[in-house]
């Protein structure tokens, strides 16, 4: 297949998806072949020795075809050994192929860096629901967010595409784009591009995001209104008990100008009026002993 499709404009789509459909390579003590090379039996090693799985595959040749010992108990003890040596060699690649990466993107980044601004061309090398990575000749990528294009812009995932709701332009892994190194991230590691003659598109009223009210919340002063409830205004229209010139409350009667309801008495108020009365008492009940 791929070498039918060679030198074809659907070449990087087609590779794309057959790389990524294909499962990761682990190391195993069981021989199940190579799927790539579609060999049966498959086992590498380097010299000189640059990792540990080197140094295994080093120390059985010795063994068996040096030595020439393919003795029960030694066949026994690698039998043993062999299953928990392949797992954790594969977890020690993928954590060293990992940092390999951050420690790429960071010298890349930095190197961006110097060049803010700058005009590049590259090739769309992925397409994601967020945007799209720019691969420039140099390897290093870049983001082109969505938010920078001039169009909404749909992923289409089956197609490994992204469309332009209002232009119908598309962008496919593969496709030349030319870009300006719009920001770096060194905390992050990242690098953005924008499209190069790309105007941002402006934000439509529809794309805006909309508050949801929930049910059963506190009514507003107009559906307090509507509801035959008390708003803001009802309050100054009545007025406070006790005032004067001013309704009170249901079967009070109207106070005279300067009278005091004696809702309106302070505990002060009383206080006074009962120390006055004790007084009074007093002085009438000094004048009957007279």
């Amino acid at each position: 297949m791929l070498k039918a499709i060679d030198g074809e404009p659907e070449e990087p789509v087609i590779s794309t998806i057959m790389l990524r459909s294909m499962q990761q390579a682990k190391y195993d003590d069981v021989s199940l072949g190579h799927f790539g090379l579609a060999t049966d039996f498959y086992t590498h090693f380097t010299s000189p020795i640059r990792r540990y799985p080197d140094l295994i595959v080093h120390r059985l040749m010795r063994t068996y075809v040096f030595n020439n010992d393919l003795s029960e108990k030694t066949i026994a003890k690698y039998e043993d050994r062999l299953g928990a040596i392949a797992e954790q060699a594969s977890k020690r690649e993928r954590r060293s192929v990992d940092a390999e990466r951050e420690t790429q993107a960071l010298k890349k980044a930095e190197y961006m860096e110097a060049h803010l601004g700058e005009e590049f061309d590259g090739v769309v090398a992925g397409v994601t629901n967020f945007g799209m990575f720019i691969e420039l000749p140099n390897t290093i990528e870049g983001l082109v967010r969505l938010q920078s294009m001039d169009d909404y812009y749909h992923f289409d995932e089956s197609q490994l595409m992204l469309l332009g709701e209002r232009t119908k332009r598309q962008f496919r892994i593969g496709d030349a784009v030319r870009v300006k190194v719009d920001a770096v991230n060194l905390d992050e590691r990242t690098i953005d591009f924008t499209v190069v003659g790309m105007p941002k598109r402006e934000q439509s009223s529809r794309r805006q995001p909309t508050t949801i009210k929930a049910k059963g919340g506190r009514p507003k002063k107009d559906e307090k209104d509507r509801r035959g409830g008390r708003g803001r205004d009802d309050k100054k229209k009545r007025g406070k008990p006790g005032r004067p010139g001013k309704p009170g409350k249901p079967g009070e009667k109207p106070k005279r100008d300067g009278e005091k309801s004696s809702q309106g008495r302070s505990a002060l108020d009383l206080k006074k009026k009962d120390k006055h009365k004790r007084k009074g008492d007093a002085k009438r009940g000094a004048k009957k002993r007279r």
